[in-house]
């Protein structure tokens, strides 16, 4: 398939999630204002779509998250979840140390294992990746269809 028809196929699924993000963000700070919500929202409509991973593994288990069945459920598990809770086709799944292991995601000098941090609301770019527990950069085991 051609480079540029790809490229547009992932933008239009970037802006997806976006606007999937959006709009789960305003209904929850709509219904609840003063919960703290309203501060994400504001950063997120803020940086625009950049907020959002580059790496496509990390953006479809966004979309998985943004996709539940209510805005509730997507704003409970996108601030507590982490990545070993998710279902198993979404965990990412590493060989770490000759083991499968979850990986981790990196952004702007920190580990972490929560799909909050998916979501780069503090840094200037989206340069997260997947690492092990030492912050050292791993290839998936698992992948997403597009």
């Amino acid at each position: 398939m051609n480079t540029q028809i790809l490229k547009r196929i992932n933008e239009e699924k970037d802006i997806s999630v976006y606007k999937k993000l959006l709009t789960v963000l305003t209904q929850w700070s709509e219904k609840f204002p003063m919960t703290g919500i309203d501060s994400i929202l504001d950063r997120v409509v803020e940086k625009g779509k950049s907020v959002l991973p580059t790496d496509k593994y990390a953006l479809a288990i966004l979309d998985y998250i943004l996709s539940m069945r209510s805005f509730s459920a997507s704003v409970s598990a996108l601030l507590n979840m982490r990545f070993s809770d998710l279902p198993a086709e979404f965990q990412p799944l590493a060989n770490i140390d000759k083991k499968c292991q979850l990986a981790f995601w990196f952004v702007d000098g920190r580990i972490s294992d929560m799909v909050k941090d998916l979501i780069c609301l503090n840094q200037k770019t989206t340069t997260g990746f997947f690492c092990d527990s030492n912050g050292k950069k791993v290839e998936l085991l698992t992948t997403i269809s597009n």
